[in-house]
């Protein structure tokens, strides 16, 4: 709701897909890409295919997570 009153674009899209959806993020001028690892795993593979030139040039933050624990770990 605070993304319409900021005048905010959200970029949708049905599912994500690996191959297409940073090539429409990228194409959208993305600057707040999420978010979560299959994301950025997407992201890095996008950019590497890409070579120098950057897919994302007006990103400003890529947030996330972290994937959740293992049952058996330990924590200190």
């Amino acid at each position: 709701m605070a993304a319409m009153f900021t005048g905010c674009t959200l970029l949708v899209t049905e599912s994500f897909d690996p191959m297409a959806t940073p090539s429409f993020l990228a194409s959208n001028d993305v600057t707040v890409a999420g978010s979560g690892t299959p994301f950025h795993l997407a992201y890095l593979a996008a950019q590497r295919a890409a070579g120098e030139e950057s897919i994302f040039p007006h990103v400003r933050s890529f947030p996330g997570v972290a994937p959740p624990s293992h049952p058996n770990s330990t924590t200190t």
